[in-house]
């Protein structure tokens, strides 16, 4: 493997680098517009996912969103704070809550999705339905490798 770049990284290392780079300058762009919205980048995949309307528990959104348990009771804990969900008792299940988005979080969807596609838009500029659905498939070959390997180390596949 070649030594192709300033870190020493070989070369397939410095792909999953760029991806990093890429999800950390993706968050960059949309951190303003969302935050003047009042939503935060993170709480962007819990909307995505009540978005239908429907009652989902913690432990769902954390396989959705495939975060920490502890993160994830934090992240509600704000949303819930800020008024974006409501939590409540799970008639399924007495230790268990189901979460819902509330009004104010139905009501900043439409311009939280609204930013989240057009900085989608500009940052895959160029590409075209063909390549955008390739690297689709490229970077879900990767996820299925990382998901793969930690489960192969005894990590919990689907938890950072």
């Amino acid at each position: 493997m070649q030594m192709s770049n300033e870190q020493g990284l070989g070369e397939d290392a410095q792909v999953l680098r760029s991806v990093a780079q890429v999800f950390r300058g993706f968050a960059k762009l949309v951190d303003a517009p969302l935050r003047a919205v009042g939503v935060a980048y993170s709480q962007v995949p819990v909307l995505a996912a009540l978005k239908d309307g429907g009652a989902l528990t913690q432990a769902e959104l954390v396989r959705r969103s495939q975060v920490e348990q502890s993160s994830m009771a934090q992240l509600l804990a704000r949303m819930e704070r800020d008024g974006l969900i409501v939590r409540t008792p799970d008639p399924a299940d007495a230790r268990s809550r189901q979460v819902v988005l509330s009004p104010v979080g139905r009501k900043k969807l439409p311009p939280s999705r609204g930013i989240m596609a057009a900085a989608s838009a500009r940052a895959l500029d160029g590409f075209s339905a063909d390549e955008c659905a390739q690297l689709r498939h490229w970077l879900a070959r990767i996820e299925a490798n990382v998901q793969r390997a930690l489960a192969d180390d005894g990590q919990a596949p689907g938890q950072p």
